[in-house]
C-alpha cells in the first residue's frame, strides 16, 4: 500500500485584511504627525514679533553731599552796616520874622560859561515871588543866603568862582557889593569839613552838604545823614545827631529845623526840630515825591515854609499841618 506523505504548501494569494488595516494607520499617524509639525511652522512664523523696549541707562548712584561745616563765631563774618548819605541840596530858602519876606533861589555852577544867578523874594508868605535885584552884583553862583531883622546877606561866587558877598537893606529885594566878609557864613567846599564863620575858618565835625546860618547860630547838614550846631558863631560845634533821610536845614526864631525825606511811613518829607542835640517828633507827612537835593526849609514868626520840588508849603503850627 502505498504511503502517501503530506507536505505543507505555502500559501500565496491576497495578504490578510488585519494586515493591511496596521500598515493604513502607520501611514495615517505619519500623515498626522507631519500636519502637526506644519501647524506647530505655520503658527511660529505668525506670531506677531514684539517691539523693541529701549531700557533706561544704568546710573550710578551719586556720593552723597559731604555735611557744611559750622562756621565758628571766628569765622562769620558780619555784614557792614548800610551807610546812607545825604544829596548835596541844591535849593535856599531864607525867611525874615520882622519884615515877612522870604528869600529862595536854586544852587547853580559858577564853571558854567553864561551862568546867571537867580534870586526870588516873596512878602506874602510865599503865596507869589518876584525876582530880586542882581544886577549891581555879578553872580554866577549863589552859595548862601541869611536873613535877619530886615538885613540879608548873600554869599555868591563870581564868573572865577571867588566868594564874594552882598548886602540888602530891603528884605532882598535890592542887593550891592559889600566887603563885609568877616560876618558871612558858608562851606569852603560843600562834601567837605571847612566853613567859614564870623569865628573865621573853622573845621566842622564831619563832611559837610549844607549850612544854614543867622548872626550867631549855626546848623550843618553832614553827608552821612546827621545834624551838627553852633550857638557861638561857628567858634565850637556839637557832636553830630543822626536824622533819618535828612534832606535840608534851616534856621527858626528859636532853633533850627530839619527836614527828612521819605522816613518810614512817610512817602514824602517832614520836617522836625534840633535843639541841644535833642531831636523833636517829625510833623504831619507832606505827600510828594521830591528829587534829591529840590527840598529846602525855613521858619520864621511861628511859621515853617518847605520847598520841595515844584511846590511850596507852609504850616502855622509847627508842622502838625500844612497848606
Amino acid at each position: 500500500m502505498a504511503r502517501f506523505s503530506r507536505s505543507r504548501s505555502r500559501r500565496v494569494g491576497p495578504r490578510p485584511a488585519r494586515s493591511r488595516s496596521r500598515t493604513f494607520a502607520l501611514i495615517g499617524l505619519s500623515f498626522i504627525a507631519l500636519a502637526t509639525l506644519i501647524l506647530v511652522a505655520v503658527a511660529l512664523l505668525s506670531r506677531p514679533v514684539p517691539s523693541t523696549v529701549t531700557l533706561p541707562e544704568p546710573t550710578t548712584p551719586s556720593a552723597p553731599a559731604a555735611p557744611s561745616p559750622t562756621p565758628s563765631p571766628a569765622d562769620t563774618v558780619e555784614s557792614p552796616p548800610t551807610v546812607r548819605t545825604a544829596v548835596q541840596p541844591m535849593r535856599l530858602l531864607a525867611a525874615d520874622a520882622a519884615s515877612g519876606a522870604l528869600l529862595r533861589a536854586e544852587i547853580s555852577a559858577c564853571d558854567v560859561p553864561e551862568t546867571e544867578a537867580e534870586l526870588e523874594v516873596s512878602f506874602d508868605r510865599g503865596s507869589s515871588w518876584n525876582a530880586s535885584n542882581l544886577t549891581r552884583i555879578d553872580a554866577a553862583e549863589l552859595r548862601q543866603l541869611n536873613l535877619s531883622n530886615s538885613d540879608a546877606q548873600l554869599v555868591y561866587l563870581d564868573e572865577e568862582c571867588a566868594p564874594l558877598v552882598a548886602i540888602s537893606s530891603s528884605a532882598g529885594a535890592e542887593w550891592a557889593p559889600s566887603d563885609a566878609s568877616a560876618s558871612a557864613w558858608y562851606l569852603v567846599s560843600p562834601g567837605g569839613p571847612a566853613a567859614i564863620t564870623p569865628s573865621g575858618e573853622v573845621e566842622l565835625p564831619c563832611s559837610a552838604v549844607a549850612l544854614s546860618a543867622s548872626t550867631e547860630r549855626g546848623v550843618a547838614l553832614c553827608a552821612d545823614e546827621t545834624i551838627t550846631l553852633s550857638t557861638d558863631a561857628g567858634a565850637s560845634w556839637s557832636e553830630p545827631v543822626a536824622v533819618r533821610g535828612a534832606s535840608a536845614v534851616g534856621m527858626d526864631d528859636d532853633g533850627f529845623l530839619v527836614a527828612s525825606a521819605n522816613e518810614p511811613g512817610c512817602s514824602g518829607v517832614q520836617v522836625r526840630t534840633v535843639e541841644d542835640d535833642v531831636t523833636g517828633e517829625p510833623g504831619q507827612c507832606i505827600e510828594i515825591d521830591a528829587e534829591p537835593g529840590t527840598i529846602a526849609v525855613t521858619g520864621a514868626a511861628g511859621s515853617w515854609f518847605v520847598w520841595a520840588g515844584d511846590s511850596f508849603f507852609r504850616s502855622d503850627d509847627g508842622g502838625a499841618s500844612w497848606a
